[in-house]
C-alpha cells in the first residue's frame, strides 16, 4: 500500500514514469522471494540480531526510489523473520518433496538436519540426498527410511557415519553388518558418496548387489573393509591395481592389489588416496612406488595382515612428503607422512646424487626400477 500511494501521489511531481513504477514492483517481487529464504539460510544466526539489523535500516527516509526500495526490502526481511521464529529455534520438520528433515542441535548448539522420512513413490528408482538443505548440513538418517523402495537402482548419500546401509532398508535395526545387508534390494546397483571425508568400516559391507561405487574429492580415506563382501563391485583397474574413482578421476583411490604374489607395485600417477589394507596379504612385497599426486594415506596401508613392504619410494621431495596426510585407525587423527609410517623405510626422489647419503632414490636406466643413491 505504501509503495502504491507513494508513486500515485508524487510520481508526476518527481518526474517518475510508468516504467519506474513497474520496475519498483518487480524489484519488490524479487526481494520478497529472496527474503522468504532467509529464515533457513541464516538458521544458525540468532534471530534477534537479524530482526534488529533489518529494523534499524528501515528507519531511513525514502526520499528517492532507491531508498524506498531499500526500506521496503528491509521491512520484508524483518516481517519474514518475525513471522517465522519457530523455524529457527524448534526441532521442527522441514518437508522437501519426498524427503522430510528434522532439525537437531549438535554439541556446539549449531542446527543440523536428520533425514526423518523418505516418502514412498513407486516411480522413483534413483534417490539423491544432498549434502545440505538450505545451508543446514545433513548429519544422520533414521533407520528404515528406504524400507519401501524394493526396486531402487541407485542411491546418492552424503555419508553414513555410524550406520550401515542395510539398516536404512531394514524394518528392524540389526547389529550385524552382514545381516543388515540382506535387506538391501538386489536392484540397487550404484552407490555415490558425496561429502564424507572417511568411508568407514562396514558401511557397505556384504552389499553384494553394488556394481558401481563412486566418491567425490571430499573423500580422503577409505577403511580396509568398507566394501568387504561387495562381490559384484566393478573396480577401475590399471595394471595390477583396483581403484575407486570420482566422476573426473577413475583412479582416485587405490583400494586393493589384484595379484597378491607381486614383489613390487607402482601406484597410478593420478591416484590421490591409498585405502587402508590396500596391500593386505602381499607376503612377497618388496617395495611400492608412490606418485606425488597421493595426498592421503592410511597409516598401516603397507604393513597390515602379514604384508610388509620393505621400502616406499616416493616420487616427491621431503617437503612434499611432509604435506601428505595419513590417517590412524582408532585415534581418528590426521598427521604428516613421516611421523606416521612406522617400520617402513621411506625414500625421496632425487634426479641427481644428493649431498647426503640417506633416504634418496632415482630410476635406473630402464626408467622402471628404483635405485637408492
Amino acid at each position: 500500500i505504501e509503495v502504491t500511494t507513494y508513486f500515485d501521489s508524487h510520481g508526476m511531481e518527481m518526474g517518475r514514469s510508468e516504467s519506474d513504477y513497474k520496475n519498483a514492483i518487480w524489484a519488490h517481487i524479487v526481494l520478497g522471494i529472496v527474503c522468504s529464504l532467509l529464515p533457513i539460510l541464516f538458521a544458525n544466526t540468532p534471530l534477534i540480531i537479524l530482526i534488529v539489523f533489518a529494523c534499524l535500516i528501515c528507519l531511513f527516509k525514502h526520499k528517492t526510489k532507491k531508498t524506498l526500495i531499500i526500506k521496503s526490502a528491509c521491512a520484508l526481511i524483518a516481517s519474514v523473520l518475525m513471522a517465522t521464529p519457530v523455524l529457527l529455534v524448534d526441532n521442527n520438520v522441514l518437508p522437501n518433496n519426498h524427503i522430510i528433515y528434522q532439525k537437531v542441535k549438535n554439541d556446539s548448539g549449531k542446527i543440523e538436519l536428520k533425514v526423518k522420512e523418505v516418502k514412498y513413490d513407486t516411480n522413483t528408482k534413483h534417490i539423491t540426498i544432498e549434502n545440505d538443505y538450505f545451508g543446514l548440513p545433513i548429519i544422520e538418517f533414521n533407520d528404515a527410511i528406504f524400507k519401501d523402495y524394493t526396486t531402487i537402482e541407485s542411491l546418492t548419500l552424503p555419508h553414513l557415519k555410524g550406520q550401515w546401509l542395510g539398516n536404512l532398508f531394514a524394518e528392524n535395526k540389526h547389529t550385524d553388518a552382514g545381516l543388515a545387508a540382506q535387506h538391501v534390494p538386489e536392484t540397487l546397483k550404484k552407490i555415490t558418496v558425496t561429502s564424507s571425508m572417511i568411508i568407514n568400516r562396514q558401511w557397505f559391507q556384504s552389499v553384494a548387489s553394488i556394481e558401481q561405487f563412486v566418491i567425490t574429492e571430499n573423500t580422503k580415506f577409505i577403511y580396509e573393509d568398507a566394501l568387504y563382501g561387495c562381490t559384484n563391485l566393478v573396480f577401475n583397474t590399471h595394471e595390477n591395481g583396483n581403484y575407486i574413482g570420482t566422476k573426473s578421476n577413475p583412479y582416485y583411490v587405490l583400494y586393493s592389489v589384484i595379484d597378491r604374489d607381486v614383489s613390487s607395485f607402482k601406484v597410478h600417477e593420478n591416484c590421490v588416496s591409498i585405502a587402508g589394507g590396500a596391500f593386505n596379504y602381499l607376503h612377497n612385497l618388496e617395495y611400492v612406488i608412490v606418485p606425488t599426486n597421493v595426498k592421503h594415506l592410511y597409516t598401516y596401508s603397507f604393513i597390515e595382515n602379514s604384508s610388509k613392504a620393505k621400502a616406499v619410494f616416493y616420487e616427491g621431495s621431503v617437503e612434499d612428503g611432509e604435506k601428505m596426510e595419513t590417517f590412524n585407525y582408532g585415534s581418528d587423527s590426521i598427521k604428516p607422512l613421516l611421523s606416521r609410517l612406522n617400520d617402513v623405510d621411506v625414500y625421496y626422489y632425487s634426479e641427481s646424487a644428493p649431498s647426503v647419503e640417506c633416504c634418496y632414490w632415482h630410476y635406473d636406466t630402464d626408467g622402471i626400477t628404483p635405485l637408492m643413491w
